[in-house]
């Protein structure tokens, strides 16, 4: 069993953005680019290989994400105005709340990780990932994610409304 951490925050374009162990110590790192209209975030190991990639297209209010993990599509996530969906593209599943990141990841009855929100306190507000199944820490790590990007979009989106309503 392993835990991880990644800290709630907007991805930018400019940092990178750490998923910690429970020693502060990186074990994985975010890091986000531009390509038209096509975002792309790309997670490495501490050896630098890149792991998975995000790969996340906006249009007119929708915005597309396919996850992939070693050049194999695992999820596909839709977020449309303020509707937010997700499908899995392999056996892999999640049981509970995803869009507040309280979920299990499931394949067939063996639970392989648990996400919850957690306060630390060498932080604000992380997502604690408990991975059961070391093997499929790539796929958590990239759906967690990715899953922590959309919610910040839509974080942003829904203050700057509130900002032009008043």
């Amino acid at each position: 069993m392993r835990q991880l951490y990644l800290q709630k925050s907007v991805i930018s374009y400019t940092d990178e953005h750490p998923i910690v162990n429970r020693s502060k110590e990186a074990q994985y790192s975010l890091r986000a680019s531009k390509k038209g209209t096509m975002n792309e975030i790309t997670i490495h190991n501490q050896k630098r290989q890149q792991v998975a990639t995000i790969e996340v297209e906006e249009n007119f209010g929708k915005r597309q994400g396919i996850i992939s993990v070693e050049g194999q599509k695992q999820f596909f996530i839709e977020q449309v105005v303020t509707t937010l969906s997700l499908q899995e593209q392999t056996e892999l599943y999640l049981v509970g709340d995803w869009k507040s990141l309280s979920f299990d990841l499931m394949k067939g009855y063996r639970k392989l990780a648990k996400v919850r929100p957690k306060w630390m306190p060498f932080g604000s507000s992380s997502y604690e990932m408990t991975i059961f199944e070391e093997v499929y820490e790539p796929e958590i790590v990239s759906l967690v994610s990715a899953i922590c990007y959309f919610n910040s979009k839509k974080e942003k989106e829904n203050a700057q409304q509130i900002l032009q309503i008043v």
